[in-house]
């Protein structure tokens, strides 16, 4: 009974420890969920998505050192539930999201899916909390003694791996000389005066990040800069409704083309987006370089 204690107590921490690390890499992706659910400024989503990681860091590495058993057991569970709570929402808020976020990218797991993960994470919580009494073996008593370090190591290496870049303007500025003005070239679209332009893909996961990213942006700052969006492909009617269903995003208008016109004009560059005023392309972005502040300059 004690050795399957103990590897429970290992499994939860473990998969608490990883859920964050698959959050790091792209860790954009949770950066976005926390702004685009909260309504927060995107300077401090980049700040709370770390934590956030870091915190699972930690939480995990408790639970793997038994580090204060049941009080460790019961945050665990209550995250877990809260967790649980924000699925459902999803569930129902957007029932066609094919990736919650909550294992990264690198493990894509629908809210369902994560959801099951979740009871079955809570099921083993249970089990060892209704076991009666704990005894730690001695090695892992040593190891609580470097509590506090491991715990401002977890909160920091958020940072450390996945350094915040406060600044856009460089990788902006690199764009710029790449700008070409034949993107207008052959558009059907109503839009005049400022507006923004999207070469999107909709099998694109960087794509359905950007549309989440623009509705998130507008809902913040009551925007109503209009936004034509071009899909690569053809006869994909069905493909972009579900893009649309998936990502919330409202647009004012979008056209199709070709996958070999849209390469050319973009050289490639999924997604691509333009400011542009009076028929002239003033910028140039993607997903990482777009954002809050550099749209209001050009509103």
């Amino acid at each position: 009974m004690k050795i399957i204690q103990y590897l429970v107590f290992v499994v939860i921490g473990v998969l608490f420890m990883v859920s964050g690390i698959l959050k790091l890499y792209p860790i954009e992706m949770l950066e976005l969920d926390l702004g685009y659910h909260t309504g927060m400024p995107e300077w401090l989503s980049m700040i709370a998505a770390r934590l956030l990681i870091g915190f699972e860091l930690v939480l995990g590495f408790l639970l793997m050192i038994r580090f204060q058993e049941r009080l460790t057991l019961k945050w665990a569970g209550a995250v877990l539930v809260f967790f649980s709570f924000y699925l459902i929402y999803l569930m129902i808020q957007f029932p066609g999201q094919d990736n919650c976020g909550c294992m990264g990218m690198i493990a894509p797991m629908s809210p369902l899916q994560s959801l099951l993960k979740n009871l079955g994470m809570l099921g083993l919580i249970v089990f060892l909390l209704v076991i009666k009494s704990f005894e730690t073996p001695v090695f892992l008593l040593r190891l609580q003694k470097g509590m506090i370090v491991f715990v401002v190591v977890g909160f920091t290496l958020p940072f450390v791996l996945n350094t915040i870049d406060w600044s856009k303007d460089d990788m902006r500025q690199s764009f710029q000389p790449s700008i070409q003005q034949n993107v207008l070239t052959g558009l059907k679209r109503k839009e005049t005066g400022t507006f923004v332009l999207a070469y999107l893909s909709p099998h694109c996961i960087y794509c359905k990040m950007l549309a989440r990213k623009w509705e998130w942006f507008k809902s913040r700052n009551q925007w109503e800069t209009p936004m034509h969006v071009v899909f690569m492909g053809q006869n994909i009617e069905s493909d972009i409704q579900e893009f649309l269903y998936q990502t919330g995003l409202s647009v004012s208008s979008y056209t199709t083309m070709n996958d070999v016109e849209f390469i050319q004009k973009t050289h490639g560059s999924l997604p691509s987006i333009y400011v542009v005023q009076n028929e002239f392309v003033v910028q140039k972005d993607n997903f990482i370089s777009f954002n809050e502040q550099n749209l209001r300059n050009w509103r």
